[in-house]
This record gives C-alpha cells, sequence and structure tokens, in this order.
C-alpha cells in the first residue's frame, strides 16, 4: 500500500480557511505564494507530519 504524502485542500474563501486551520489545529500557513494557494506545514524537523495546501474553489 502507498503512503500519503501530502493534501490538498479547497475552498472559496481560502483565507478565512487558512485563518481556520492554523488556529483550530495549531498549523503554520504560509503567505500565498501562487494564485491563491496557501502551503501548510503540518511538521518540521521536530515533529512529523503530511504537508499540502490551500487552493482558491472554483
Amino acid at each position: 500500500m502507498g503512503r500519503v504524502i501530502g493534501f490538498e485542500l479547497s475552498s472559496q474563501e481560502p483565507e478565512k480557511a487558512a485563518e481556520f486551520y492554523s488556529n483550530v489545529f495549531d498549523r503554520e500557513i504560509a503567505d500565498p505564494r501562487w494564485d491563491d494557494y496557501w502551503a501548510v506545514n503540518t511538521g518540521g524537523v521536530e515533529k512529523t507530519g503530511i504537508n499540502g495546501g490551500i487552493g482558491k474553489g472554483k
């Protein structure tokens, strides 16, 4: 069986979704670098996690 290597979330209001996930799950979410895409860091050097992102839905 393969392993999960990342995740993608879609939202009509990605700014609000980024704020929500940052507050509720204590995640580090970067400012958007690409058109309406926020990178989400769930781990780091000291702990494991699966990184992903939040994008603007259609």
